[in-house]
This record gives structure tokens, C-alpha cells and sequence, in this order.
């Protein structure tokens, strides 16, 4: 089951969240800062509100490790291009339906697995690469 923590301080709208997920099959727990969720473990994805009382914009996507889709109220350009420098996975504008939110959670989901994946494939064929070097050279010293 695919976790995501969703970051919002106004407590309806998370609510709101939480339950819009949890409908979709997604294990969602929210938290009103970004301090609180630094203190819990990573989940799948982030859900992550840009005004939050303790960061705002981008500030929030350094501080989070993993997928996250922004959630906000500021539809300008200026906010999308920034979240989207920033690594955004996905940028969602309030009111978001929730069907919507569960489509970006999941996307993003699906894109952090494939990324975990490659990158143990891509260390599998360091690993396998070593080891066949150090067989080779091994055999030439024995010679």
C-alpha cells in the first residue's frame, strides 16, 4: 500500500485530503507543519501545501526527500515554474478534487518506485562489474 504524508496546516483541508486518499486505497496521515513531518519516517510520496507556518515555496521542496506533489492556492506562473525547478513531481491547484489528488499521488508513487528500481539495477551492474573485474584480474595474477 502506497503511504503519503500530506502537509497542510489548515486542518479541514487536510482532513479533506487524508479522506480523499484513504477512499483511493492510499495509507494517508496528515500533519500541519513541516517540522512535524520531519519528524516522521519518509512515506511514499509527499502531499505538500506551499504556506505553510514554518516554510514557504520552495523552501518546503528542500526540506522534503522523495516524491512530492504541491498543493496551493497561488496559481501563477512564477509558483510553477519555481516548484517545478524546485523537483516537484506534480504541482495541484486548490480546490483540487479528489480524484485528481489521488491520480498525482499515485503518478508520483509510481514514479519514485521506478527511480528506486533504476537505481538498484544501475548499482546491481556496478556491483556485478567489480566483481567481474576483480575475477579477471585475479585469474591474470594467478597466471
Amino acid at each position: 500500500m502506497i503511504s503519503c504524508l500530506v502537509i497542510e496546516d489548515d486542518r479541514q483541508t487536510r482532513d479533506l485530503l487524508v479522506a480523499a486518499l484513504a477512499r483511493g486505497g492510499v495509507s494517508a496521515h496528515g500533519v500541519g507543519t513541516l517540522a512535524e513531518a520531519q519528524t516522521l519516517p519518509g512515506p511514499d510520496v509527499y502531499l505538500a501545501d506551499l504556506g505553510l507556518p514554518d516554510a514557504k515555496g520552495a523552501d518546503v521542496l528542500a526540506v522534503l526527500h522523495g516524491p512530492v506533489v504541491v498543493i496551493t492556492g497561488d496559481e501563477s506562473l512564477e509558483t510553477l515554474r519555481q516548484c517545478m525547478s524546485a523537483g516537484a513531481d506534480d504541482l495541484l491547484y486548490k480546490p483540487a478534487r479528489g480524484e485528481d489528488v489521488l491520480r498525482a499521488v499515485l503518478k508520483a508513487a509510481s514514479r519514485g518506485e521506478r527511480h528506486r528500481q533504476d537505481a538498484a539495477n544501475v548499482e546491481d551492474a556496478v556491483v556485478g562489474g567489480i566483481r567481474a573485474a576483480f575475477a579477471q584480474g585475479a585469474a591474470a595474477w594467478a597466471t
